[in-house]
């Protein structure tokens, strides 16, 4: 709002700007103005309406600014005092306001306030009459009563108030009237005023501002009445209740009550005091809280000393209690980061729901009361866990402006200094095949009892849900013969062929290499090679050596659509010193788990296994040693004969001279 001095002035006073960040937006602030003297200071004061504003939550009620000169340069500035009439939806109180002099006799200005409703099961709406006073009166001030158009008329909405005139005389009595339009049915209505010092009573709050610390002391504020020009004696009848918190506040002090009832007589002017406790269970107070109070005053019968049946006085007075945060540190810091702890993902052709798992963590002095505004930029549902849902989410931030689906929470948990807490965000959207972009998730979170608004974005990546099958070719045992008793060094080669199926493969998903072997052995791996002159092989993480029997390797397989079938080369270098034939296996598996939206069984037709035999045999070396062997031992074999044959007949047989010939055959002997 700007006001502009006088043209042609000789002094040229600034532009005078009355704005206050913590205002809410698009209320039609200054939807009507009035310059009038409301305090009887000498000094005009300004009356500003905002017809569209929200109360305790409900959307359109609408209040008024009341700007009191300060009398000196600036003579406004942003401290206003808030009226309001009932917290009806869509009343639009304040879409008109007009002076119109002094009502009830005390010399000072009063004016009305009109609204389209003023009861939920009413649409005729009504005029709010506001007496003026000093400035005690005004920081409290409240209605006196409410006009309505004649009951002749149907419930239906009227446009009352529309046009409001000034105090004006229409007949020869010299009575003052007021004139009131109804715009929708093209009809005025007529008021005459009634000169009487009329009832007052005020009600406030104190004190209307409670402090939230992390020790959860109890508290206890009042709320005062006050009453004046009460004349005789009178029968009063106190209804005191909660908006929102009734559960964590009392009347008496002993136990929560929805609703106090209080009957008695009362006589002359004087104040009275209720005092209200404040439960400590500061996890579940709301971020707003008002005190209702319906006071009823009828006249009392002297005789009986009971109430009669006329009704001098009814009207209901709210009030707000408001919670702020004081810190008892000397650095007091109000900080806060979200960061995201999963990588959500929306399939598009699925109803399966989209988690955003977030971590808020405190940097700074304890944290509570977050409200927490998500948005999207598609038609979707968002649930958010451990909040409470605001009924009704009348204004949307700016920032939420251009999405189609928003709500607004509470989480109310208190957060100690640096510690955090987990937040998770469903989202259920209905299948989108026409559209691939990211889905974009916003949040604005600003802490109910202090000014530390944040804005935060995270992505989810828009995919096809997967819908492929992965079919393992079997392939013929591989066998290696390795030399026995001693430390080899080898690549072992796997040839892999898999087979796709299905529609919509998804490139981000995880495969793994598993190769194992028995527990009696304890090789070493020092390295995998995955590679295909199909397809791009991305290896994911480092290798996995646990359990101890096998080795893991991550990876994904990056092919185009086309692509059915992909022939992988599986390679490790394997270090071992063993003798026994012993044999490896190579497992491919998808990787699923709680991110992953498929089951092993659901996409693996069936399950192959690669096998590896290694065997031992007798390399050139030992086949020598066995050759020197054989030959050192018939050489060995041939000396000993010698000896035999030469050296132990000799020493054995000895010649006899008395033998000279000895005849096996005596027939040749004969012959000769």
């Amino acid at each position: 709002m700007t006001m502009t001095s006088k043209e042609e002035c000789e002094e040229t006073i600034p532009d005078l700007k009355v704005s206050n960040p913590e205002w809410q937006p698009f209320t039609n602030f200054a939807n009507k103005i009035i310059i009038v003297d409301i305090n009887k200071d000498g000094y005009n004061d300004l009356i500003v309406t905002s017809p569209t504003s929200k109360w305790l939550d409900l959307p359109e009620v609408g209040h008024v600014h009341l700007f009191i000169n300060t009398k000196s340069q600036p003579f406004f500035d942003s401290k206003s005092t808030i009226i309001r009439g009932l917290p009806i939806a869509h009343s639009f109180f304040g879409w008109n306001a007009e002076v119109v002099g002094d009502l009830d006799g005390d010399g000072v200005n009063d004016f009305l306030v009109a609204a389209l409703r003023v009861s939920e099961s009413d649409s005729r709406g009504g005029v709010y009459v506001f007496l003026g006073g000093d400035n005690r009166v005004l920081r409290e001030l409240t209605y006196y009563e409410i006009i309505q158009p004649t009951h002749t008329i149907g419930n239906e909405l009227t446009g009352f108030g529309f046009f409001l005139s000034q105090k004006m005389v229409l007949d020869q009595s010299l009575n003052n009237y007021i004139l009131m339009s109804r715009v929708f049915s093209g009809e005025v209505d007529v008021f005459r005023i009634t000169p009487r010092a009329p009832i007052k009573i005020i009600a406030y709050i104190e004190p209307d501002r409670l402090v939230i610390d992390e020790e959860k002391n109890a508290q206890d504020f009042s709320l005062q009445i006050r009453y004046t020009n009460i004349e005789g004696s009178v029968y009063q009848e106190i209804k005191l209740s909660v908006i929102r918190s009734s559960n964590y506040l009392s009347f008496n002090g002993e136990y929560p009550l929805d609703t106090f009832v209080e009957e008695k007589a009362l006589e002359g002017s004087f104040t009275h005091r209720y005092i209200v406790h404040l439960l400590p269970t500061y996890e579940n107070i709301p971020s707003k809280l008002a005190i209702q109070a319906e006071i009823t005053l009828v006249s009392k019968n002297e005789a009986t000393n009971r109430p009669e049946n006329e009704i001098l006085f009814n009207q209901i007075f709210y009030h707000e209690v408001l919670y702020y945060k004081e810190c008892t540190q000397k650095d007091c810091i109000s900080d806060y980061d979200v960061t995201p702890r999963n990588k959500p993902v929306w399939y598009q052709n699925s109803d399966q729901p989209i988690i955003f798992n977030l971590l808020i963590k405190n940097n700074g002095y304890f944290l509570t009361h977050l409200i927490i505004d998500a948005g999207l930029s598609v038609a979707c549902k968002i649930t958010i866990s451990n909040t409470e849902i605001v009924p009704v989410m009348d204004s949307k931030p700016i920032w939420l402006f251009r999405t189609k689906s928003n709500v607004r929470v509470l989480y109310k948990k208190i957060t100690s200094s640096h510690g955090s807490f987990e937040l998770s965000v469903q989202v259920q959207c209905g299948q989108v095949l026409d559209d691939r972009r990211d889905l974009t998730l916003r949040l604005l979170i600003k802490p109910v009892y202090q000014d530390n608004l944040k804005r935060f974005e995270f992505k989810a990546t828009t995919k096809l849900a997967a819908e492929f099958t992965i079919e393992n070719k079997r392939s013929p045992v591989i066998t290696k013969h390795l030399c026995r008793d001693s430390e080899f060094r080898e690549i072992l080669e796997f040839k892999v062929e898999l087979s796709f199926g299905g529609v919509s493969y998804d490139n981000d998903s995880l495969l793994s290499a598993v190769l194992f072997w028995d527990g009696s052995l304890n090789p070493v791996v020092d390295s995998i090679l995955i590679e295909s002159s199909d397809c791009s092989v991305v290896v994911e993480e480092n290798l996995l050596r646990h359990p101890p029997n096998s080795v893991t390797q991550k990876f994904r397989i990056l092919k185009d659509e086309n692509i059915r079938t992909i022939r992988l080369s599986v390679s490790y270098m394997i270090r071992l010193r063993y003798s026994k034939d012993f044999h490896m296996t190579l497992k491919i598996e998808p990787v699923v788990g709680a991110d992953i939206p498929y089951e092993l069984k659901s996409i693996v037709t069936n399950e192959t296994k690669y096998h590896a035999i290694i065997s031992f045999k007798l390399c050139k070396n030992e086949w020598l040693m066995l050759v020197f062997s054989a030959l050192g031992c018939c050489i060995v074999v041939i000396c000993f004969c010698f000896l035999i044959y030469y050296i132990f007949p000799s020493r054995v047989v000895h010649p006899n001279r008395y033998v000279t010939y000895i005849v096996e055959n005596s027939d040749r002997l004969d012959a000769y």
